[in-house]
């Protein structure tokens, strides 16, 4: 019996360890929106079987990263502008709520941590680097009011746009205005000032939100039709 529950257990590991390696890949762009997804080339590429990845894919579609077409396939997903625009509101009301009900819980060594990410920020021309000191800058504050269901939301909302942050921010042009609007957040967080939060937050989503969709236009990512 102890044996079966052994088995049960490592095969989860596995199949998690293929979510997220797979999932890791469409978030910084190895793989790419609409590129193909073979389940024997990703079986081979992780040293695993099929079964893992094809439920590791079956998961990430529950995700919204992966679509499963008929004729294709599991390919990666594809954001349009109208879907842009859907995960920045999502992502306003979430992040909005979760950084309010944080922020009383904030101490000294969450705004060193949010400070620290904003200097590296400031510092960095690699898109790649600053995306991931952007996640820490607002996870750190959120993750301050213990809420896992709503931190667990965000997260996969984040995904979903990770890789079009990363195209915006090739920009430093772009990068000083997340940059500026990061501060005026900073500065809202160490005054427990839960009204300048909640209106530089929402601004900062909403230029993020219409700075994206200028960088994938420019990119030919996305078109004017989309």
């Amino acid at each position: 019996m102890g044996s079966q529950f052994s088995i049960s257990r490592d095969y989860k590991s596995i199949q998690q360890l293929a979510t997220g390696r797979i999932r890791d890949a469409i978030i910084t762009g190895v793989f790419k929106p609409n590129e193909k997804l073979n389940q024997s080339e990703l079986a081979k590429r992780f040293d695993v079987s099929r079964i893992p990845i094809r439920e590791a894919l079956r998961m990430l579609e529950g995700e919204g990263l992966v679509q499963f077409h008929p004729n294709r396939g599991a390919i990666v997903a594809a954001v349009t502008e109208g879907e842009i625009r859907d995960i920045y509101e999502i992502r306003t009301a979430l992040e909005v709520t979760t950084a309010l009900r944080s922020i009383e819980h904030v101490t000294p060594s969450i705004i060193v941590r949010m400070r620290g990410a904003l200097r590296e920020m400031k510092k960095t021309s690699d898109p790649e680097l600053w995306v991931r000191l952007n996640d820490e800058f607002h996870l750190v504050l959120y993750q301050a009011g213990g809420r896992p269901r709503l931190l667990s939301m965000i997260a996969t909302t984040r995904n979903l746009v990770a890789a079009c942050i990363r195209t915006s921010v090739v920009s430093q042009s772009n990068r000083r205005v997340f940059d500026l609007q990061h501060a005026s957040i900073l500065r809202a967080v160490e005054e427990r000032d839960q009204v300048a939060l909640r209106k530089q937050l929402k601004n900062h989503l909403a230029r993020s939100c219409g700075l994206i969709i200028e960088s994938l236009k420019r990119s030919g990512v996305l078109s004017d039709g989309d």
